[in-house]
């Protein structure tokens, strides 16, 4: 029964192989099978196999989306059944955004059958079930132009969960070279940081860097919050960042809740955006920042990956603004660079 999977699994990336003549063994794998004893027992036979690396093995969908989506892995196997549910779309598509292939197994019989990796021919297997994404050049930032070139910048934070990778992705893809100042709060282990940086800065026209204690944040640079427990706050009066080891706040280190309290002080010259995440982080900080001045966004519940922390950000009154994720980008350029204070 289980050689049986690991036999589909390795014919599958034999023909993965043979199509993708750009990424060669080992590939990095992400295992998702409900199963304890055939989880472990694929994750056994496959760390023996040159071809893998094992960078991750989880019980469910909801266990694995922010380990797979900060590690993008080459493939991602996951049981039939847990694509069977209703949240699995949203899994689908993160696996389409960071380019993992998933390869599914039949729970019943561990998988007489394994689906193709999308993109194969027909007579390779069946029907496809995700698409490996092209590689993405850096974008070139030396031809690129700014729209909010000599207009005033507002500083923007975003605080971002569950999902939160992909979401800031395609905010940062519509953002110009000489972006208002940016600071982001992303609930990620540590280990995925620079990982999660540099697929981001691929992305964005903008540099998208780090952040490190006294990093002044200037335009045209988008500053991510380190992997590592600390807290990121913004020094209003010398833009610059401070990093703390202050004590978890709402649950998180680093908290959302923690860099937009220390906006509060700059009123209506700060942007806070909530975008997908499970809880309540960012809620009450957002509501501090639109009290003081600023202009606020959350993301709305179609376009979430989980509608927690910006659905407690529209309830408790703290979003001037409910957007779906697609207009959200545009909405922090334009609130970025008005010339009045519209939040109240």
């Amino acid at each position: 029964m289980k050689t049986g999977v690991v036999a589909a699994v390795k014919a599958s990336v034999r023909e993965y192989e043979r199509v993708y003549h750009g990424l060669k063994p080992p590939l990095k794998t992400a295992i998702v099978l409900a199963g304890q004893g055939q989880r472990r027992a694929l994750t056994s036979e496959l760390k023996q196999d040159g071809r893998f690396v094992i960078v991750g093995e989880f019980g469910s969908l909801g266990e694995s989306y922010a380990d797979i989506e900060a590690q993008s892995p080459d493939v991602t196997i996951c049981t039939k059944a847990l694509t069977d549910l209703p949240e699995f779309h949203m899994f689908a598509a993160m696996l389409r955004m960071v380019g993992s292939t998933l390869i599914t197994v039949e729970d019943r019989d561990c998988a007489r059958r394994v689906t193709r990796l999308l993109g194969l021919p027909k007579n390779v297997g069946a029907s496809p079930v995700a698409t490996p994404m092209p590689h993405t050049p850096p974008p070139d930032r030396s031809s690129l132009t700014a729209d909010t070139r000599g207009a005033p910048q507002r500083l923007v934070a975003i605080g971002a969960s569950t999902g939160g990778i992909e979401a800031l992705a395609q905010v940062l893809a519509s953002y110009p070279i000489l972006c208002p100042p940016t600071v982001i709060v992303q609930h990620i282990k540590p280990d995925y940081l620079a990982s999660v940086v540099q697929r981001l800065d691929r992305v964005c026209p903008a540099k998208v860097v780090a952040a490190s204690h006294h990093l002044p944040i200037r335009p045209g640079q988008v500053v991510f919050a380190p992997g590592q427990p600390l807290h990121l706050e913004v020094q209003h009066r010398s833009m610059r960042c401070v990093l703390s080891d202050a004590p978890p706040v709402s649950g998180h280190r680093p908290s959302i809740d923690v860099l937009f309290h220390s906006l509060v002080p700059l009123n209506h010259k700060a942007v806070g955006v909530i975008l997908t995440g499970m809880g309540r982080d960012g809620a009450e900080g957002m509501g501090a920042m639109r009290r003081a001045g600023a202009w606020t966004i959350a993301q709305d519940a179609a376009t979430s990956t989980v509608h927690g922390m910006p659905r407690v950000a529209a309830e408790q009154g703290a979003a001037c603004q409910v957007l779906p994720l697609q207009k959200i980008s545009k909405a922090i350029l334009a609130a970025a660079t008005a010339h009045e204070d519209a939040s109240s």
